[in-house]
């Protein structure tokens, strides 16, 4: 039987298949399954399987058991895909606080090779980090959680916590201290926590105070001066302030933090223990792994409780109770500013209205403007506010009024119903009354504005300072106004409009004419006047003296009109060219030639073989240029 291939890794997980004893019938097409062939179909089979990555959900914990207020976290770790939703574990829970801290992907990718063939294996995974600190003492349970992962829903197992007390520490005491224990529903008082601790410590330093979370409790962080830091306390920044003190007869440093509270319903509340977990000195060294040896301050975890409190919180009185209290619990006071404080009817008027008494005013809120009757019987106002100004323990407002008539002298008290906790009784803030100056205005209707009154054909006019419209004059003075080109057209305007571009363009299109044909009649008129010019200079020669000389300049000057040429230099070479493509025939241009010879012959060699009368030449030059004229002309 002849031996098919089979991979390596695959013989040696089926070696103890003896494929020759497997009997397999034959189809008898193209295709026959043998028993290599049957193998080769298992490994096509297995690659689907291992092309789809398996998805696996687990969870961990640091510790199965936890001191109440301990700090220790909860993993969910997912292999197979980093495709995943992350679920609310605080939701699911009363026995944790719970706080997501992050989640993140840990892939890994190997190379593996087998009989020569490469296979690339990629291992990825996403783990979900939760800090979890347990409230209460016993057996606490973090629940099953579902989860989305690669698009598939999962269920995590449920995890048993052993929570047990924090051992007495006299190194560290922890204390929670309410500014009262009996309030009335809604008013603000203040809770201090207060860390001691004899031994150093450091980060991280974790504050866990449960009642922050009551529903039943509404909670404000406190701002300090004195802060050297912030911690994140149930979600929030908190201010947080380091002092020493002495306790028992020892001093201790203290971390302090502060909130204020404002209870929501009446009753007896018996508050959570507050906890604070961080990392204390032991008063042990220990050594260091560094190349020059040493040792360290040796830290351990510490956690410290505080004893619960209670608060009693008792209900508002019905009695006395006015119709529009505001709801506000205190002491309050209320103080009000205007301007400008002379005005028109209908002008704005800024109204600056303080709130101030509360120790804390985060919270607390003006009730709108529009509640005001006295306020809403003179003025109007816009339905919005600008939004407060909190300067220490005062809020500012402001909003624009609008007298609404001139018999108005004053901008009532701006008033405020509250509920006095110290004397449980209900009370009256109210601001002073602002004198107020409005003057009278003339109320413009439409028809003013438009200038028409019916019943008069006068024109009257009505000198104002401010208004919309300084006079007012009848319907007799209004006149039709219509546009279209009829109308438009019979105006002087409009017909200057439309030809005082053209006539401009015109006037410098025969402007830029004129001056191109201009200076072609300047050299049109010099050319013709360059023979009689010629026929002067001939004629002014003295026959007795040289005349080669000034006839050979004349001839340069005629010439270099006629060509428009530079004539002091002029050759019989530079003008033979410029003649015979004007036509100048070849009997001419000897005779010029000729010319040229016996004047430069003069004028440079002395006369040289040359015994010409000069007035026999000056009428042979004047013959030739003669002839020579008449030809360029035609």
């Amino acid at each position: 039987m002849t031996r098919h291939w089979v991979p390596y890794f695959l013989r040696r997980r089926v070696k103890k298949l003896d494929v020759r004893r497997l009997k397999f019938e034959e189809t008898g097409g193209p295709f026959k399954l043998r028993p290599s062939n049957f193998l080769l179909l298992l490994m096509l089979a297995a690659v689907p399987a291992m092309g789809q990555p398996q998805i696996s959900v687990r969870v961990a914990v640091e510790k199965r058991e936890v001191v109440v207020g301990e700090p220790f976290r909860f993993q969910i770790q997912i292999e197979g895909t980093n495709d995943v939703q992350a679920p609310d574990l605080a939701a699911r829970t009363d026995d944790f606080d719970v706080e997501f801290l992050s989640g993140k992907q840990s892939n890994s990718r190997s190379i593996q090779i087998v009989n020569g063939r490469t296979t690339e294996l990629v291992e990825r995974a996403y783990y979900l980090d939760y800090r979890m600190q347990a409230r209460h003492v016993g057996t606490a349970t973090i629940p099953s959680a579902e989860l989305i992962a690669g698009g598939k829903a999962f269920t995590t197992q449920p995890v048993s916590i052993t929570v047990t007390e924090p051992k007495p520490n006299k190194d560290f005491f922890l204390t929670s201290e309410l500014s009262k224990d009996s309030c009335y529903v809604g008013e603000c008082i203040y809770l201090t926590t207060t860390l001691f601790f004899g031994r150093s410590i450091e980060a991280p330093i974790s504050f866990h105070v449960p009642l922050l979370a009551l529903d039943a409790i509404t909670s404000y962080p406190l701002p300090m001066k004195s802060k050297i830091g912030a911690l994140s306390i149930n979600g929030e920044d908190v201010d947080i302030q380091q002092t020493k003190t002495t306790r028992n007869g020892r001093s201790f440093d203290s971390l302090i933090v502060r909130h204020a509270l404002i209870p929501q319903h009446a009753g007896t509340l018996t508050l959570p223990k507050s906890t604070v977990s961080a990392q204390a000195a032991t008063g042990r060294r220990v050594r260091t792994r560094s190349f020059f040896g040493g040792s360290r301050e040796e830290f351990a975890p510490v956690v410290v409780t505080a004893e619960s409190v209670t608060l009693t919180v008792k209900p508002l009185p019905d009695e006395g109770k006015p119709a529009d209290f505001s709801g506000l619990v205190g002491d309050f006071t209320v103080s009000a500013s205007a301007s400008p404080t002379t005005v028109n009817v209908g002008d704005p008027i800024t109204l600056k209205v303080s709130l101030g008494g509360s120790a804390y005013m985060k919270h607390i809120h003006l009730p709108p403007l529009q509640q005001q009757t006295a306020l809403m019987a003179g003025f109007r106002m816009p339905d919005e506010m600008a939004s407060s100004v909190l300067e220490g323990t005062t809020k500012h407002y402001t909003q624009t009024i609008r007298a609404q008539s001139a018999d108005i002298t004053e901008v009532p008290p701006i008033t405020l119903s509250y509920f006095d906790s110290e004397s449980g009784t209900y009370k009256v803030a109210a601001s002073k009354p602002i004198p107020l100056t409005v003057r009278e205005t003339k109320m413009v209707t439409a028809d003013d504005a438009e200038g028409y009154r019916p019943g008069t054909n006068t024109v009257e006019h009505i000198v104002v300072n401010e208004g919309i419209a300084h006079n007012y004059t009848d319907a007799s003075a209004l006149k039709p106004q219509r546009f279209g080109p009829n109308e438009w057209l019979q105006t002087t305007g409009s017909w200057l409009f439309l030809l005082v571009p053209p006539f401009l363009y015109f006037a410098v299109a025969a402007g830029c004419f004129v001056r191109r044909r201009g200076g072609l009649f300047v050299v049109d008129h010099r050319q013709r006047q360059a023979l009689p010019a010629f026929e002067a200079a001939l004629g002014s020669l003295d026959s007795a003296g040289d005349v080669h000389g000034p006839a050979l300049d004349a001839l340069r000057t005629f010439l270099g009109t006629r060509l428009e040429r530079q004539a002091s230099a002029l050759t019989y070479g530079d003008i033979k060219e410029p003649l015979r493509t004007r036509g100048i025939g070849d009997g001419v241009l000897d005779d010029l030639k000729a010319l040229f010879d016996e004047c430069e012959a003069h004028r440079y060699a002395g006369g040289t073989g040359v015994a010409t009368e000069n007035a026999e030449f000056v009428a042979r030059v004047l013959e030739c240029v003669r002839a020579l004229d008449k030809e360029v002309g035609r």
